[in-house]
């Protein structure tokens, strides 16, 4: 799970669920999932923030070089 400080929502993978290819994303404020998402086929390991907290950057372990 990542957060920046910069925005209300944490990302969480779902690597060991049978949805592996899926992020949750999560409102810090009223602790629910409000959005589910499949970036691409693959496992996406945890996202990495702009430094400004703007942007969740996304990685595919499986397509080399995938954002």
């Amino acid at each position: 799970m990542r957060s920046h400080e910069g925005t209300r929502y944490a990302w969480a993978d779902n690597m060991m669920s049978p949805k592996k290819d899926t992020l949750d994303i999560i409102d810090k404020q009223k602790l629910a999932v409000v959005r589910t998402l499949t970036p691409a086929p693959g496992r996406p390991p945890p996202c990495r923030f702009t430094r400004d907290g703007r942007y969740a950057l996304v990685s595919i372990w499986e397509n080399d070089g995938a954002l």
